[in-house]
């Protein structure tokens, strides 16, 4: 009996690759496991090779794993690509002219167990051409001893619409899959482990992004279409309506995220989302949200760069873009959520931070946590709180008693109170350029610092409720990984690894607020420790941000992976043994 199980799915895009895995991983979930997927594509609409890889547990994972235990195969590059990540006594499925077992081992000498079946001439003697993929499901489900009326609940629903004929010769090829395992592979039968019932959800980090939104009071959306954060728009379409909210598919980004600013301009919760290309037309309006101090949210999910670069492949490369971006500097708060649970509180705090502190937050995703869907708990709605920080209800404009309200006027804590246009007695101008108290433009010198100081200085104690994870014994480690987004998984399973072969004692920080940098709570954890920032980019960003606020930079290293693929667990532990050796 086994525990856990590392399955993949490979085929030609268009070949119904994604929907096979998605009914797997479902499953998984409806069988009350903790899934976890990962998805590799090509930036094509069909053709290519792409694969969705899924890693089930009964205790909670956040990684879609390093090997395979069960491999399905729809095109021979599958089996070419994945074969050195099999694991000791796996099982590949393949397409083939005839039903044979076969014997193989991997590159590195692990024993594999090939299982040919001719998938397509036995669907369409089942009268049902297009059932191969359900034939290979059924063996897929057999193998881990999967209750058949689970599949058979799926297969229900999807083909709802299609009629009684077709979800009947699904449900045969499913049951074909389970014959065809017990009549030639029955011995590598391995029964996963009944799992204890689970209240969760089984979604991605875009879903989860847009739900939170949702929940915090956002009712406007305006973007363009870009991958991997088009799913943002796609769920809010459907959701925003029914609460009496907008979205808006627009021209292009800048159209995006100036639609956002106008909305947000005349007191509406209002968002935009994007990803790296379209962050770089948005950066002269994220200039204006600055200057002008109108909230906004804008949600980033990075992804291979730069320029159109790696459209449906993974990177971490936007930090200091997100940091620094725009000529001049502007107010700004730039959140990084660790795991997709951390993505929906994460979005909904901040809007709360948007309000509070009048300016631009930038949410950083990456394509890791954006377009893969996990299992977490069902989320606290309860824990959403909405926070309009100074701005005023008709009645306390009244009370200022000005013709002319001053919109910037300047205050102690930098935040000036804020009427909606339209407020009798709010009337107000505002602008990209510099501007006074009361919004008209000004280049005196003596305003200009005055205005610089209030819009910089204000967010400098800006804070999200949890601004970095951590995890390990602090004070006996002396290694200290820190990392950012979708790598949160693999760090915490290169740990548990590292720590139990006694490489070394590892812990872990994971940021979730990148600006401003949380440095008077993080100075004291970083104090004595070797440190190891993990990260998708070439440069090292998210080291370099940490050296520009400690003083690190003679025990500080990078591991940096900027290939399109996400990190493996193996990948993080050799690089670690590498560092190591070196530094001996």
């Amino acid at each position: 009996m086994r525990n856990t199980i590392e399955w993949m799915v490979g085929g030609q895009q268009g070949e119904g690759v994604d929907s096979t895995g998605e009914l797997f991983a479902k499953t998984l979930v409806r069988y009350g496991y903790s899934v976890s997927t990962y998805k590799q594509f090509m930036s094509r609409i069909k053709g290519g090779h792409t694969n969705y890889k899924i890693k089930a547990t009964d205790e909670r994972n956040y990684y879609s794993g390093d090997g395979i235990d069960i491999l399905l195969c729809l095109d021979k590059e599958t089996l070419t690509n994945h074969e050195d990540v099999l694991n000791a006594n796996a099982v590949v499925i393949q397409e083939g002219k005839e039903t044979k077992v076969e014997t193989e081992n991997t590159p590195e000498g692990k024993p594999f167990t090939v299982f040919t079946v001719p998938l397509k001439k036995i669907a369409k003697d089942l009268g049902n051409p297009m059932a191969k993929n359900m034939i290979a499901l059924g063996i897929s489900a057999s193998l881990v001893k999967l209750p058949i009326d689970i599949l058979h609940s799926f297969i229900e629903e999807i083909f709802a619409k299609k009629g009684e004929e077709v979800i009947s010769s699904n449900k045969q090829a499913v049951l074909k899959g389970f014959e065809l395992t017990n009549e030639h592979i029955s011995n590598q039968i391995n029964e996963l482990k009944t799992p204890s019932e689970k209240d969760h959800l089984f979604i991605s980090g875009n879903e989860a992004t847009a739900f939170g939104s949702l929940m915090a009071g956002c009712r406007f959306l305006s973007a363009y279409p870009i991958t991997p954060a088009s799913e943002i728009m796609e769920w809010l379409s459907q959701e925003l309506p029914k609460v009496g909210g907008t979205v808006m598919q627009v021209e292009d980004e800048i159209a995006g995220i100036c639609f956002a600013v106008g909305a947000s301009y005349s007191g509406v919760r209002a968002m935009t989302s994007t990803s790296g290309p379209g962050l770089s037309l948005k950066t002269e309006a994220l200039g204006m949200a600055g200057i002008s101090e109108v909230p906004i949210v804008i949600v980033n999910s990075q992804r291979g760069g730069p320029s159109t670069g790696l459209p449906t492949k993974h990177e971490q490369s936007d930090i200091q873009h997100m940091i620094y971006g725009t000529h001049g500097e502007i107010p700004r708060i730039v959140l990084s959520p660790a795991t997709i649970e951390d993505a929906f509180y994460m979005a909904a705090e901040s809007f709360n931070l948007a309000e509070v502190y009048q300016c631009p937050v930038l949410v950083a995703l990456d394509l890791g946590l954006s377009m893969n869907k996990m299992t977490v708990p069902s989320f606290d709605t309860k824990r959403v709180k909405i926070n309009r920080g100074k701005l005023l209800t008709q009645e306390e404009v009244k009370e200022f008693d000005e013709t002319h309200f001053k919109r910037y006027r300047l205050t102690d804590d930098g935040i000036s109170p804020r009427p909606l246009p339209g407020m009798e007695h709010g009337v107000h101008t505002t602008s990209s350029n510099e501007h006074d108290e009361s919004g008209y433009i000004s280049e005196d010198p003596e305003n200009r610092i005055n205005m610089m100081k209030k819009r910089l200085e204000k967010v400098r104690h800006a804070m999200v409720q949890e601004p970095f994870k951590v995890s390990g014994d602090m004070d006996t480690s002396d290694i200290l990984f820190v990392g950012m987004g979708s790598t949160y998984g693999m760090i915490q399973e290169s740990i548990k690894q590292l720590n139990e072969e006694g490489v070394v004692n590892a812990s872990h920080i994971h940021l979730q607020q990148l600006y401003p940098l949380p440095i008077d709570e993080l100075d004291p954890l970083l104090q004595g420790k070797r440190i190891v920032t993990v990260e998708n980019n070439y440069n090292g960003q998210l080291l370099q941000l940490l050296k520009q606020y400690a003083p690190i930079h003679d025990r500080a290293s990078s591991i940096t992976q900027y290939d399109g693929n996400p990190f493996t667990v193996k990948s993080i532990v050799k690089q670690v043994k590498e560092l190591i050796s070196w530094q001996h």
